[in-house]
């Protein structure tokens, strides 16, 4: 198990299974590389894409750290005061919208790519 996984199995049930989702979904479809960095999990490309926070109030917000970079076609990244780093808030998996996340991270791993050049 790597730390992502275990930092994940650490978390409680409602948190636990939203991050499950994420996980595979960044892993598992778009080859991202899970780590641990500022104590909460990070998935990299050729730099940071995005991450997972824990919310104080439940819930999880994932953020992508270069938002600013790509158009977001589902509009359903917040900025939250924030210039560059945009996320989603999840407090239940069937809060997922799949195909809008799919579109977000596509048009995000697409502009890691090109920081690698």
């Amino acid at each position: 198990m790597n730390p992502v996984e275990q930092y994940i199995y650490e978390q409680e049930n409602s948190v636990q299974e939203l991050m499950v989702i994420l996980y595979d979904i960044c892993v598992n479809d778009f080859g991202l590389e899970p780590k641990i960095k500022f104590k909460i999990p990070f998935f990299y490309g050729a730099s940071w894409v995005c991450y997972i926070n824990k919310l104080k109030k439940g819930g999880i917000e994932f953020c992508f750290v270069n938002a600013n970079k790509f158009h977001d076609p589902s509009g359903l990244l917040l900025y939250q005061n924030r210039k560059q780093v945009a996320g989603i808030i999840y407090h239940k998996s069937k809060e997922i919208n799949l195909e809008s996340l799919f579109s977000i991270l596509q048009k995000a791993t697409e502009y890691d790519q090109t920081l690698s050049k």
